[in-house]
C-alpha cells in the first residue's frame, strides 16, 4: 500500500491471479472532531484495510503487528450497540484485534474465511462467538 500524494488517500495493492488491483480508500486524516483516542490513532498511523461507513468501523493494519487486523469502532457505535459486533461477510481469514470492546458480549464472524480461534483475551464479557 502507497500514500498518494493528497493524503487522504492511500491506494491498496492486491494481487489477484497475475494481475494487480489498485483500489482507493479515501481516508480523512482530519480526526480533530473525533473523540476516540484509538480511533485516531489508527486513522493516522495505522495501514487501512477497509472503512465500514455503515458500522462506522475501521479496519487498519499496525507496522507494530504487520499481518494482524485491529477493528476500531467510533465510540458513537460503541455506546449505541456495547454488547453486540456483527463482522460477518468481511471477508476476514482470521479473527481481529479488538481494544475498547470490553462490554462486548456477542461477536459475530459468520461467512468469513477464519480456520483459528484467537485475540478473544480483550473480551472479558464475550458469551456468545458466532463462526
Amino acid at each position: 500500500m502507497r500514500e498518494n500524494s493528497n493524503n487522504n488517500k492511500k491506494v491498496e495493492n492486491s494481487l489477484i491471479g497475475n494481475a494487480i488491483i489498485s483500489k482507493q480508500i479515501k481516508v480523512d486524516k482530519n480526526v480533530n472532531n473525533v473523540d476516540d483516542e484509538r480511533y485516531k490513532f489508527l486513522i493516522k498511523h495505522g495501514n487501512i484495510k477497509r472503512i465500514d461507513e455503515q458500522d462506522k468501523t475501521i479496519f487498519a493494519e499496525l507496522p507494530q503487528i504487520p499481518g494482524i487486523l485491529v477493528v476500531q469502532r467510533k465510540q458513537s457505535e460503541r455506546n449505541f450497540n456495547p454488547e453486540r459486533l456483527n463482522l460477518d461477510r468481511k471477508d476476514l481469514t482470521h479473527m481481529t484485534l479488538m481494544e475498547g470492546e470490553e462490554k462486548l458480549r456477542l461477536l459475530c464472524y459468520q461467512h468469513n474465511k477464519i480456520e483459528k480461534i484467537e485475540n478473544l483475551v480483550s473480551l472479558p464479557n464475550l458469551i456468545f462467538l458466532d463462526l
